[in-house]
């Protein structure tokens, strides 16, 4: 028998070197995905509330603007319009 057959073939060695470094980097891949998600995972309060806050501020301070001004003159205010220039105050 000649040294090439000895492992199965010739290639063996090979093949089996290639399936170990795919199951590493595959290993690797995983790990790597899984540290991203957990950490996606903890931060996502956090990020929803950026979200949100980003949100109101692009589409509620021309609405609430156009209030301010009777607001800001009226003596008795709402607990609703003093949460609006609250708000404005805040996000100016």
């Amino acid at each position: 028998m000649s040294e090439a057959n000895k492992g199965g073939g010739g290639g063996g060695g090979r093949r089996d070197l290639l399936l170990l470094s795919t199951a590493l980097v595959t290993r690797s891949q995983t790990d790597l995905l899984n540290k991203y998600l957990k950490k996606s995972q903890e931060n996502k309060a956090k990020n929803d509330k950026e979200r949100l806050d980003s949100y109101n501020k692009r589409n509620y301070r021309d609405y609430f603007g156009l209030l301010e001004g009777g607001l800001r003159q009226k003596k008795d205010l709402s607990e609703s319009e003093k949460g609006i220039l609250e708000w404005l105050d805040a996000n100016k």
